[in-house]
């Protein structure tokens, strides 16, 4: 790794031009936010699956890449377990699907394969995303990492706690009455 600073403490888009640069591999990127993950997310439950040995499979394929594969190229990449990802388990937030697998990527994530992103795993939602609070029978509640007597908000609470913890550098969220937003103000 050429780059001096902790990949998890790089923005998103200074992380993605140092990983097009070459400046740091997508291996040690990678490996960088999966220890960050181990290190915090026993404590704050912002996700349901981690795939690390997927992601490590799609880093290297990055660094085997002779060009960069898009503009997210290594980039570590948290989708919210209400969106399908083939071949990764996809929950809902719920015990009726805790063991699915789905066999396609809905759009979005195959959007983000195909700009390079790498899936590092599926971040906690309520069931089905109906709540304010980001808590489920799955995995409990996702903790504000602030504070963790306090909520993150939700439904997309796993993803903001991923983001502000630095075990992702970004992270899918789906919003339809603030589910976004509401996680993002709790966890900034």
């Amino acid at each position: 790794m050429t780059i001096e600073a902790n990949p998890c403490e790089l923005t998103a888009t200074t992380l993605a031009k140092a990983l097009a640069r070459r400046e740091i591999s997508a291996r040690d990127a990678i490996e960088a936010h999966l220890a960050r993950i181990t290190a915090h997310d026993a404590q704050l439950s912002a996700f349901i699956t981690v795939d690390a040995d997927g992601a490590r499979r799609q880093a290297d394929a990055c660094d085997a890449a002779s060009a960069p594969m898009g503009p997210l190229h290594g980039v570590p990449i948290a989708v919210k377990d209400l969106t399908n990802t083939r071949g990764l388990r996809t929950t809902y937030g719920s015990l009726l699907f805790q063991n699915h697998v789905p066999d396609q990527d809905e759009l979005v994530v195959a959007r983000l394969r195909q700009a390079g992103a790498v899936i590092i795993g599926k971040t906690n939602t309520p069931e089905f995303g109906f709540g304010a609070v980001c808590a489920n029978r799955l995995c409990g509640p996702t903790r504000n990492p602030f504070d963790v007597s306090l909520t993150s908000g939700g439904s997309s609470g796993g993803s903001a706690v991923a983001v502000a913890t630095g075990m992702v550098s970004l992270a899918h969220g789906t919003d339809f009455g603030g589910s976004v937003r509401t996680p993002a103000s709790f966890c900034d």
